[in-house]
Formats: structure tokens, C-alpha cells, sequence
């Protein structure tokens, strides 16, 4: 039973795998060019946490939906959990947005071209 759970999880979230591996690679560039921009990428590599965070507690709260009936709460409390998990994710995911278009378009020094 928890295999075809895991499978039937898994096959669900194939469509986001793409956006896992483009938050991972933003994490690991925000590191490796920590010393040229540190500012840029510490907000760089907060937002990628946050969305993966994100994604990773989407993809618990899915696996814990095709639980269904078997979770043992009724249908008002799950709901409402469900509410507030939704609410949590869609506010992690904005702050981790707003921080890399920060991150992206925020004020940095400007380049200093010589006159010739």
C-alpha cells in the first residue's frame, strides 16, 4: 500500500521535478559565487531555499492527501490544515519570488567605463 502511495506520488509531481532541479543549481551558484556578489547571492540562496522548501513541504502534503481517509481526520480538520498549509506554502513561495527579483534587480554598483 505505501509503495503504490509513493508511485502514485511521484508520478504526480514528475511536472515539478524540473523546477527542483533549477532551485538546487540556483543554490549551488548562489554559493560558488558567494565572494564576487555576497549580498546578491545570500539573497539569491535564501529565495532558492525558500522555493525548495516550498516544493519539498508541497510534495509532503501531497503524499499525506493520497493518504485520503486513512489519515484518520475528519473532512472540517483536514480542511483546515489544508487551508493553512496552502496559505504557508503560497507565502513562502511569494517571499522566495520577491527575494530573487531582489536579488536579480536590487541596487548594485553601477560599471565605470573609461573615457577614451
Amino acid at each position: 500500500m505505501m509503495e503504490t502511495k509513493l508511485s502514485a506520488l511521484l508520478f504526480s509531481q514528475i511536472t515539478n521535478l524540473p523546477f527542483l532541479v533549477v532551485f538546487v543549481v540556483g543554490i549551488i551558484l548562489a554559493i560558488v559565487r558567494w565572494s564576487i556578489h555576497p549580498r546578491v547571492s545570500l539573497m539569491a540562496l535564501v529565495a532558492f531555499g525558500m522555493l525548495l522548501l516550498g516544493s519539498i513541504t508541497k510534495l509532503g502534503y501531497m503524499f499525506w492527501l493520497i493518504g485520503g481517509p486513512e489519515s484518520g481526520l475528519s473532512f472540517t480538520n483536514a480542511h483546515v490544515i489544508m487551508t493553512w498549509i496552502n496559505l504557508s506554502v503560497t507565502l513562502l513561495d511569494l517571499i522566495g519570488w520577491v527575494l530573487l527579483l531582489l536579488a536579480l534587480f536590487g541596487g548594485r554598483k553601477a560599471l565605470v567605463t573609461a573615457e577614451e
